[in-house]
């Protein structure tokens, strides 16, 4: 049986709205919303609510928010406005890629404003968002991940700590500012931590600012996401209807530039990539709270949560199995106060909102009020947390993941995420880690065995690049058994606009001889016109525990046998061609000119012997430049993670013998790059059938 506890929150939400001016309205709305589940039926709840809300009741707009604090809700929401161009097109047009790391996608305004955010980054790269006083009463509701709220009272004061300047000030052409206006003391108000299932709301008068989960590093690895209900603008005391921004330094006024909106392609792409997200998130909860464990598992879920917290660690089962009396005390500590919350011998406002252990007890007691047998009933059955955790961790091994290498608590965090500059990994990226990871130990149980028996086409293949091939071909058709698949073994040609383009084992002539230098290649394409675009790209290295990985437009990385992760950047200042690989069969007898031109202008021609990580070291991890002469399942994956490091990339294409081959030539920065073609243009003499140069 599905989670679902979307009716009651419904339930609650009408009981709240009983007796109220628009009761009657705000009931029908939720009906409409609850049978639609779209942006247009969600618009009319909103504009039936606004109509008759009372300036300051953020009480009241706190629980508009509870009803859309739901995951199923909002794929709906996601879903319907995929299938709506009119609609996409709208917000394409009002939303925009925040600076701060997240996407303001506005659904819908009208005065107010329904938006969804989701923040894919961390502040790796990009700033922390400063306190600040908005000029709206606001509520928000987590979808995914957690959100940390941390409020302040504003004293206006001379001597105060903090400088305040106007938010984005418009002038009469248009212009925007940020103006310093005066001093200010921030007094600290309370720290609280939300997740899915709440919602929050903000008055006028208190300024905030909040981290979520892919900022601080908090124990819940997916990405945040929440529900944004914006309030019509208003004034306030002193007449101002400009949000005021507060930093620590003063710094000198200046012009604000306007931040471009997000095209239809970004909103079509953030959009899949949410349901991607939402769609995986749901089958663990639906998994976690299915009833044929008798109860469900999410207490045990929590229990490892405290177990994250305490030893600050995403590894829980490798905790739990190597220190489990030291993991059974934290959970007896924490079960002590448990208890005590639920007796209401405790209250959580008691307990410290920095701790981030207090949204664990907070999500603990909300599940004892919402017991229907009451707080006692539950505590009797679910208060055991060290029992929950075994539970919780016997289903998740033996049932829903069934892998037993697992260390994490949640596999979704499993795909070796630190915090990323890009986020958790989702969707196609998901599925393609997942498959590398499950072929590795396959190729490796063979590699350097010196027995496979090697058949010879274009180059060597051996039966384990047949059955890798065919692996990937059922993990990857799993999740999407809609797409086309591809690759050095003949497959049927597909309609579909997607599909998979894999290398099996790409550098199968190191794998034979026992070379590490061997990668599983796999791209994710898209139809676009006559021509295959890649649109995704991973290139695991299984000898060397380590992968590379792409999304376009998201930025390349690289986990290293650590489990860390890291983004790729190619040096965009090289000048020097330095290392170069190269792999240029097709060249005949001008490769020889080819290779003394490189090395005429300083270059230490290189061969690895695998196209794909050939490529994919001009990221600034091992080369400065490559040529590669290849098919396209050999070069699409590395391709794009070269393209995707700031690597200027193009190619040529050539006849030789009667055939056409395509040479692939990658240069770190412009200068390196330019070297490269001019060395191949000049031994093919200038002729070329076609010149791809790297979309930016």
């Amino acid at each position: 049986m599905a989670y679902n506890p979307y009716a009651e929150r419904m339930r609650q939400v009408r009981a709240y709205f009983a007796g109220h001016a628009a009761e009657g309205r705000i009931a029908d709305g939720l009906a409409r919303l609850d049978a639609e589940r779209d942006v247009p039926a969600a618009a009319a709840l909103l504009g039936s609510y606004f109509a008759a809300h009372r300036q300051g009741d953020v009480r009241e707009l706190r629980q508009i928010a509870y009803a859309f604090s739901d995951k199923r809700l909002a794929k709906a929401l996601v879903e319907s406005t995929l299938r709506d161009e009119v609609l996409m097109k709208a917000i394409a047009a009002r939303s925009y890629p925040h600076p701060i790391g997240f996407d303001k996608l506005v659904l819908h305004s009208a005065g107010w404003k329904l938006r969804l955010h989701i923040y894919w980054r961390s502040p790796q790269e990009l700033a922390t968002e400063l306190a600040h006083l908005h000029r709206f009463e606001m509520a928000s509701a987590p979808i995914t991940g957690e959100l940390t709220n941390h409020l302040y009272e504003v004293r206006y004061a001379d001597d105060g700590a903090m400088h305040a300047y106007t938010g984005y000030e418009r002038d009469s052409t248009g212009v925007l500012h940020k103006r310093f206006v005066g001093r200010a003391h921030l007094v600290p108000q309370g720290i609280q931590t939300f997740v899915p299932g709440q919602s929050y709301a903000q008055s006028l008068e208190h300024a905030h600012f909040v981290e979520t989960n892919a900022e601080t590093g908090h124990t819940n690895g997916d990405i945040c996401s929440t529900i944004y209900i914006h309030g019509p603008g208003l004034k306030d005391a002193a007449g101002r209807s400009i949000p005021i921004l507060f930093e620590r330094d003063r710094v000198p006024d200046a012009t604000v530039g306007e931040i471009a909106q997000m095209t239809m392609d970004q909103l079509d792409t953030a959009l899949r990539r949410y349901k991607a997200l939402l769609d995986e998130s749901l089958r663990f909860y639906d998994w976690m709270f299915d009833e044929k464990y008798g109860r469900n598992l999410s207490v045990g879920l929590v229990a490892g949560y405290f177990l994250c917290e305490a030893f600050d660690t995403t590894r829980t089962i490798e905790m739990w199995e190597e220190h489990r009396a030291a993991c059974v005390d934290v959970l007896r500590s924490r079960e002590s106060m448990l208890r005590r919350l639920v007796a209401k011998e405790l209250r959580i406002e008691d307990l410290s909102g920095a701790d981030r252990t207090t949204r664990y007890f907070q999500q603990l007691v909300n599940k004892s009020w919402e017991h229907p047998g009451g707080p006692a009933e539950w505590l009797a059955q679910y208060g055991d947390l060290v029992a929950e955790l075994e539970r919780y961790l016997g289903a998740l091994l033996g049932d829903y993941c069934r892998r037993s290498d697992l260390r994490v608590l949640k596999p979704i965090w499993e795909l070796d995420t630190k915090r990323l500059s890009g986020g958790a990994h989702y969707g196609h990226i998901s599925a393609m880690l997942e498959a590398a990871r499950i072929v590795g130990p396959q190729i490796l149980a063979r590699f350097r065995t010196f027995d496979l028996e090697v058949t010879d086409r274009e180059g060597p293949l051996t039966e384990i690049d047949v059955l890798v091939h065919r692996e990937l071909r059922r993990i990857l058709g799993a999740h999407y058994p809609e797409y086309g698949f591809a690759g050095e073994e003949t497959e049927p040609e597909t309609t579909a606009n997607r599909r998979w383009l894999v290398d099996a084992i790409d550098g199968t002539r190191n794998f034979v001889h026992g070379n590490r230098n061997f990668a599983v290649s796999i791209s994710c394409q898209e139809r676009d016109g006559d021509r295959w675009r890649t649109t995704d790209a991973v290139v695991a290295l299984p000898a060397q525990g380590e992968v590379y990985w792409a999304e376009r437009g998201g930025g390349a990385y690289h986990i290293d046998w650590h489990g860390k992760e890291t983004r790729l950047r190619a040096p965009a200042k090289a000048t020097a061609l330095d290392l170069v690989e190269l792999s240029i069969r097709g060249f005949g007898e001008r490769a020889g000119g080819l290779q003394q031109r490189l090395l005429d202008g300083g270059a230490t021609p290189r061969a690895t012997g695998c196209a794909s990580l050939g490529l994919a070291m001009v990221s600034g991890t091992g080369a400065t430049g490559a040529i590669i002469t290849a098919n396209e399942y050999d070069v699409a994956a590395g391709w794009l993670i070269a393209d995707e490091a700031g690597a200027r990339c193009a190619t040529r294409t050539f006849e030789r013998a009667g055939r056409s081959f395509t040479a692939y030539i990658v240069g770190a920065s412009p200068a390196v790059h330019e070297k490269l073609c001019a060395a191949v243009d000049a031994v093919l003499d200038g002729s070329r059938s076609s010149e791809h140069a790297k979309q930016t």
